[in-house]
């Protein structure tokens, strides 16, 4: 499950009232507990965390809309409604972002041996670079300075898998 409400957040030691989007990078910014989560445009928020990734939540690589799980390289870069429409179209066979950070998320071979493994690995780091351009432009489009989580969540308007596929 990838999805992740205001009050799960606050279980979790997120401070809504901290959380903000960085119009820079796109990244949440706020306090969990007596650390933040923060982007590089606030290199003096830096804490140290333990696990994979020094973030709580994020929001949905695909809508923009969505506060989503992070945390781990296992954390997907969609919401559950955009997740949907991926994986249906990945059973199909038919062309998908990656569905998170991992390789083995994205049906990259592994075996160091497999001359496949750095192809796909670079198609993957470019798709992700793509999907990250797209997040950023949804998150420009919406903000153009800081804004408080809950204000940014009321302002932007959702973009849809299938407009990720025009692009």
């Amino acid at each position: 499950m990838s999805a992740l409400t205001l009050d799960e957040l606050e279980t979790h030691g997120g401070d809504i009232d901290t959380f903000f989007v960085c119009p820079v990078d796109g990244m949440l910014v706020g306090r969990v507990g007596d650390r933040w989560q923060t982007c590089r445009c606030h290199p003096e928020l830096e804490s140290e965390w333990t696990g994979d990734l020094a973030r709580l939540a994020e929001l949905c690589r695909t809508c923009g809309a969505a506060l989503i799980r992070s945390g781990s390289r296992w954390s997907l870069f969609h919401c559950e409604r955009c997740m949907d429409v991926w994986r249906k179209r990945r059973e199909d066979g038919l062309v998908t972002p990656p569905f998170g950070r991992h390789s083995f998320m994205n049906q990259v071979p592994v075996d160091p041996d497999d001359p496949g493994v750095a192809d796909g690995v670079c198609r993957m780091v470019a798709t992700i670079d793509t999907l990250d351009g797209w997040y950023l432009a949804i998150v420009q489009r919406t903000i153009d300075t800081e804004t408080p989580l809950l204000d940014y969540l009321a302002l932007v308007e959702p973009s849809s898998p299938e407009e990720w596929l025009r692009r």
